[in-house]
């Protein structure tokens, strides 16, 4: 999958997740915990578009982990002292990064670039292979929401 189909693709997962944040649907879906999307959301979200990747291209991406500790000069600076993307072939994928932009911050809703993420230089990160339920993390009665947007995803944009 190149840039533009992954760019692609990750637009229309992040319309739906928006119309269904919208409408009550994402919330009833993925539990309390989504009804602010996109604030409070991008482990559930990544999580389940780790799989999707997945599941299209046979590559488990890499999940990357940004961390914003006390002796950071960007404490209590962000919007949250924590967020999760993921890497897929040198291309970083968010989905909910926009919850962070202010005045100094302008990300776009889907990012989907070659380029560093900008939480990158804002925070200490970390990569690694990405959780995909059921091959790299056991399947769990605690993935059940993650499964079921998922396949709300999959039937709504025809995917796999």
């Amino acid at each position: 999958m190149n840039k533009d189909e992954l760019e692609s693709l990750c637009i229309k997962i992040r319309e739906c997740l928006d119309k269904w944040s919208a409408d009550g649907t994402l919330e009833t879906v993925g539990g309390s915990d989504t009804c602010n999307f996109p604030s409070g959301c991008c482990g559930f979200v990544t999580e389940c578009l780790a799989v999707i990747l997945y599941k299209m291209t046979g590559a488990v991406p890499n999940q990357v982990t940004a961390k914003c500790e006390k002796s950071h000069s960007n404490y209590n600076k962000l919007a949250a002292k924590s967020h999760l993307w993921l890497e897929l072939n040198g291309i970083s994928i968010d989905l909910t990064g926009d919850q962070f932009n202010d005045h100094c911050i302008n990300i776009p809703p889907v990012f989907v670039s070659t380029s560093p993420h900008p939480l990158s230089t804002k925070m200490e990160t970390k990569s690694k292979p990405a959780y995909v339920i059921g091959l790299t993390k056991p399947l769990s009665g605690r993935d059940t929401a993650q499964l079921a947007l998922i396949q709300r995803l999959r039937k709504e944009l025809n995917l796999f």
